[in-house]
């Protein structure tokens, strides 16, 4: 009991200023971060927004059209999304701009495959073989398997 109150003492009484004066350093790099990021973005926006359209349009185009089709729909959840879209255009762009980039790069692989397959499927080496002796010498299915090879199990006549 005596250490714990002589370790109370000890300890400093701008301990806890040092931590919230840390804690104010972190919160104000961040956000200097953040906003560094926010102008880069909103530099590179219009940039993003063009190189989408010529990578796939219909990917902004669906974007709009879902923005119509909000405010049509349900008019106070459209407005928030268009407000939405205009305060946060730099993160709506980016989005734009990599939904685009990876639907292109999903059809051409698509592409692809679908070209390999079809010069696989045109043109498909074989080799002629003369059948000149039955080599596979099978019993014929429609003839009666013999009698003798039944065993009798007693339900022969139960359906009759």
């Amino acid at each position: 009991m005596a250490r714990q109150t002589q370790q109370r003492r000890t300890r400093s009484p701008f301990a806890g200023v040092i931590a919230i004066i840390g804690l104010i350093v972190v919160i104000y790099v961040l956000l200097n971060v953040v906003k560094i990021g926010w102008a880069i973005l909103a530099f590179l926006a219009p940039i993003l927004l063009v190189i989408s359209l010529f990578l796939n349009k219909n990917v902004a185009l669906d974007y709009v059209k879902m923005l119509v089709n909000t405010l049509k729909t349900d008019l106070p959840r459209g407005l928030l999304y268009s407000v939405g879209t205009f305060v946060l255009f730099p993160l709506v762009m980016t989005y734009i701009f990599f939904k685009a980039y990876m639907t292109s790069k999903v059809r051409k692989s698509v592409n692809e495959k679908r070209s390999a397959a079809k010069e696989e499927a045109s043109y498909t080496k074989y080799e002629e073989v003369e059948d000149e002796d039955d080599f596979l010498n099978l019993p014929d299915l429609d003839a009666e398997p013999p009698k003798e090879k039944l065993k009798d199990t007693g339900y022969e006549n139960l359906f009759e």
